[in-house]
């Protein structure tokens, strides 16, 4: 979380969005290496970087939405919300059941 809020404060949404899509990709496993070298990728100073990630306005930050995220009532992420319901569980027996969840959604809806 402060990797991606510290890249919006150093080079706005497609930092926060280029440093969270690199984050993901390592996994569960983010170090300090790690988000040097994301920050590499992005074009971003990564002492920079780290500077902002300890920065008051970063932790605002983090907890305006995480109380955003209480007020919503969230629990986990990703939250998929799908014809205005919450869908508890996307995967099923180590099946991925979305792309049925969303098809059924799709046939059901109205036609204009």
């Amino acid at each position: 979380d402060e990797a991606a809020e510290a890249a919006y404060v150093l080079g706005g949404s497609d930092a926060y969005w280029g440093m969270h899509t690199a984050l993901m990709r390592t996994g569960e496993a983010v170090d300090e290496q790690t988000v040097r070298s994301a920050a590499l990728e992005l074009g971003i100073d990564s002492q920079e970087l780290i500077a902002t990630m300890e920065s008051p306005d970063v932790a605002a930050a983090i907890e305006e939405d995480a109380r955003a995220g209480q007020i919503l009532g969230l629990r986990s992420l990703p939250l998929v919300i799908v014809e205005g319901r919450r869908v508890p569980r996307w995967d099923l027996e180590g099946a991925d059941i979305l792309p049925r969840i969303v098809a059924r959604a799709a046939a059901d809806a109205p036609r204009r």
